[in-house]
């Protein structure tokens, strides 16, 4: 705020006649400033101490303290150094006072008797200095504060800048971002500290110019990034392309640049500005999920490929499963009549008297038709799962060579059958027809794997388990067991079909052929090893295909004679059974 040109100023006078104070009172009430009056030097100093005072006028002479004496204190103190000072003597004042009162610091001398108009004059001089001197001080310090104030927001407005500048300089370092300027008038490039990172070059040792920064773009790319910023140069038009570079460690980025154009007063270009971007992590992003979306594809397509399988294995199931419950309810039919033949069979050679050996012997042979007629039905009760499990006490060297004509009639004359199982070998508990279906089945597998002829071996012999050991099942508990090991020497299977070998059936001929069998041993004949320990283990050596069942062994028992039920009947009409005595019958159901 500018100080008012009006405001009175201190004027102080000294002298110790009251009556001269009266009349320096009443020369200068014109001029409108304040005066103050003191008698003694030592009040003038009290009061200078306490008042800002524009001039003083000094007595010469006064009794404490002289004139000269009381100028040289004032001039002592540091803010009266300049204030103006006037003597006024009464007596004559010599060349030697004048100086002496110049030394002290007096500006002028009025002498008595005063002329008023001259006092006047020279204090309004002093008096306007005074003011005018104290304006300017006010003035300059409104000045400095003013200085002080728009220094400050400068200082504000730089810090302001310097975070701004941080903060975008952090945002495009986190962003991967850097930016450019290129002058069109120069053709000089300017890079900030992002853009060289980005490049992977030194800013200390690079200079961005168009012969250094071709070598940093990729061959491949380097024309489009010309003709695009060209075009944008001509036109003014916004700059956008999309390149890799290749760094100085040989490592290939992808960058997007963007700008826009600085047009003078006639529209013509003189700038471009832009930002670079380096998305090579979005390209790798990108990349990746194309590479996710073609395994996701190839995975669809692989689990449509499964699922149709699977729909044609459920299809060849039922096809199965229906072929079975006609099987089931043609062999329990069948199984009825046959009981019927047997039971009149029995009946009609009660009625025969004992010597006609021609006609027993007649019924014996139709009487054996029937109980083979009857094992068949049993087998085909057991395949349509209609037949109760009765697991017993099995001999297997027995049960395996009397299925060997059947076996070989299954798998045709190509293939050979080699059946070892030791006589003294334990006794199996396990359900007959179903292990004999089991095996069946197994054998035809065999064939179709064989097709140019081979081998089919099974064996039989006595282990012992511990539970826990290395490739045992882990329910299996420690004792003795049969093993039985089923071996051909075919084509194997791949490690797809091998993981699938005991699913309800896997097709083995082509489509539309009539493939009715189980490839191994389908789940319907698993149910004899149900009641006991262990669990078939499958195994695809590449040239062949091995199965393995460990089935609980029975306690030995003393073997009684074999005499079969015909023999029987012959004793007690005095013949014998020829079938016997020739060793022909398989079991003693053969044999009437």
């Amino acid at each position: 705020m500018v100080p008012s040109s009006s405001a009175q100023v201190n004027i102080l006078l000294v002298d110790d006649q009251p009556a001269k104070l009266l009349t320096y009172e009443a020369i200068l009430g014109e001029l409108g400033e304040n005066l103050i009056k003191t008698s003694s030097a030592r009040e003038a100093l009290r009061c200078l101490l306490t008042t800002d005072v524009a001039l003083v006028l000094i007595d010469v002479c006064m009794p404490d303290l002289d004139g000269f004496e009381l100028a040289t204190l004032i001039r002592e103190h540091p803010r009266y150094q300049k204030t103006p000072l006037i003597f006024v003597s009464a007596l004559q004042v010599s060349e030697l006072d004048s100086l002496r009162g110049y030394e002290a610091g007096a500006v002028d001398y009025v002498p008595v008797p005063v002329v008023p108009e001259v006092l006047r004059a020279k204090v309004r001089v002093f008096a306007e200095l005074h003011r005018k001197t104290r304006e300017l001080e006010q003035l300059n310090a409104e000045l400095e504060r003013r200085v002080e104030e728009r220094t400050a927001a400068l200082q504000a407005t730089a810090q302001r800048l310097r975070e701004s500048e941080q903060s975008r300089s952090l945002a495009m370092a986190a962003g991967r971002m850097g930016s450019w300027e290129w002058d069109l008038l120069t053709g000089e490039y300017r890079w900030d500290e992002g853009h060289y990172r980005i490049f992977g070059v030194d800013p200390g040792h690079f200079h961005p110019a168009p012969e250094s920064v071709a070598p940093l773009i990729h061959p491949a790319d380097l024309a489009h990034v010309r003709a695009e910023g060209e075009t944008a140069a001509r036109t003014g038009q916004a700059y956008h392309s999309e390149f890799r570079i290749v760094r100085s460690d040989g490592e290939v980025r992808w960058c997007v640049a963007g700008g826009a154009a600085t047009c003078d007063t006639s529209g013509m270009p003189i700038r471009l500005s832009g930002v670079v971007h380096d998305i090579t992590e979005r390209k790798r992003a990108e990349e990746s999920l194309h590479h996710q979306n073609e395994a996701l594809e190839h995975l669809v397509a692989e689990r449509t490929r499964e699922r149709e399988a699977a729909l044609a294995q459920l299809f060849e199931a039922q096809k199965v499963e229906t072929i079975g419950h006609l099987t089931g309810g043609v062999a329990h039919d069948f199984n009825n009549l046959l009981m019927a033949v047997l039971g009149n069979l029995e009946l009609l050679k009660k009625r025969l008297p004992p010597d006609d050996e021609r006609t027993h012997r007649l019924l014996d042979n139709a009487a054996q038709g029937a109980e083979r007629g009857a094992a068949l039905t049993q087998r085909l009760l057991a395949f349509a799962r209609r037949q109760e499990l009765k697991p017993q006490a099995v001999r297997l060297p027995a049960l395996l060579r009397g299925m060997q004509d059947l076996l070989e009639r299954a798998v045709g004359a190509g293939i050979e059958i080699l059946v070892k199982a030791p006589e003294e070998l334990a006794p199996a508990k396990v359900d007959a027809n179903q292990l004999e279906l089991a095996l069946l089945n197994l054998a035809v597998n065999a064939r179709d794997a064989m097709p140019m002829g081979g081998t089919l071996s099974i064996a039989a012999f006595e282990t012992k388990y511990e539970q826990g050991q290395e490739d045992g099942p882990p329910t299996l508990t420690s004792g003795c067991y049969v093993c039985i090991v089923v071996t051909d020497t075919g084509t194997g299977m791949d490690e797809a079909t091998l993981a699938r070998a005991t699913e309800l059936r896997i097709p083995t001929k082509p489509a539309g052929d009539s493939d009715l069998k189980p490839a191994v041993i389908p789940r319907r004949s698993r149910p004899p090893f149900r009641s006991e320990a262990g669990r078939w283990r499958r195994r695809s050596r590449g040239s062949g295909w091995k199965i393995t069942r460990l089935v609980q062994a029975v306690k030995r028992l003393a073997r009684p004679p074999f005499v079969c039920a015909g023999s029987r009947r012959r004793a007690r009409s005095g013949a014998r059974c020829e079938a016997a005595g020739r060793g022909r019958h398989r079991r003693a159901s053969e044999c009437r």
